[in-house]
């Protein structure tokens, strides 16, 4: 995927999500005005918010616009207008991540859980509220109901994280330290040395945690779909 730049105007609180969706896009934020991949403008008008956004890969711009009525979720409908239309810019259809980014999308589900949403009511909120497809709603809810024990557990006192460097590429708003090794780095003996630890042992996933036994009672398939990277492989 070419890096691309894209260029900003309008009020500071919005600046931040518009990175961060334009980042998942894969364009970078930038000061100067030639080269520009996408340009993206908002204006508050009262009670509502005019979005647009051009997008310019080398040959004619493609421009779409939205007025927003305000709402609480109007950072949401930002967000889903970009990506929508990023999408209709490619000419691809939607992700089956839907609107979602970042790399903890249980985190969402375990929100939902908390409101008293069931797992069927939270696979539902995922598909008709952040486009998700069903397969990876189920999937995620699947993963979140592993998770809960532990994401729920108040009493324990310390929690150890353990980074495992195996993204296949370097996703442009990744916050983690890293570096990319290549082809040739040091991978296959971390995880062929992964059995050999302690059953109680909580290893992390994009996704969150899970024990080494519920890695081996969860199906291939469901683990390679709740992880985001999968995805943004470019």
């Amino acid at each position: 995927m070419a890096l691309q730049t894209y260029t900003y105007d309008g009020p500071e609180r919005f600046h931040s999500l518009v990175g961060q969706v334009m980042a998942s896009l894969g364009y970078v934020g930038g000061r100067e005005v030639r080269d520009v991949g996408a340009a993206v403008t908002v204006r508050e008008e009262g009670a509502h918010l005019h979005v647009r956004c051009t997008f310019q890969d080398g040959g004619a711009p493609w421009s779409s616009e939205a007025r927003l009525v305000g709402t609480d979720r109007e950072r949401a409908s930002l967000k889903d207008c970009l990506i929508h239309w990023h999408n209709r810019f490619c000419g691809h259809g939607p992700s089956p991540w839907g609107t979602l980014i970042g790399v903890r999308p249980t985190k969402l589900v375990h929100h939902l859980f908390d409101q008293g949403f069931t797992a069927d009511q939270a696979e539902k909120a995922l598909q008709t509220s952040y486009c998700v497809a069903p397969a990876v709603a189920r999937d995620l809810v699947a993963m979140a109901r592993l998770q809960r024990p532990y994401v729920t557990d108040r009493g324990r006192k310390v929690a150890l994280y353990v980074g495992i460097p195996y993204c296949p590429s370097h996703c442009l708003y990744c916050s983690f330290p890293s570096r990319l090794i290549g082809r040739k780095g040091r991978r296959n003996s971390r995880l062929f040395a992964m059995p050999s630890w302690p059953t109680s042992t909580t290893w992390p996933t994009c996704a969150g945690p899970m024990t080494w036994k519920s890695r081996r009672s969860t199906s291939a398939a469901v683990r390679r779909r709740a992880c985001p990277c999968r995805y943004w492989k470019r």
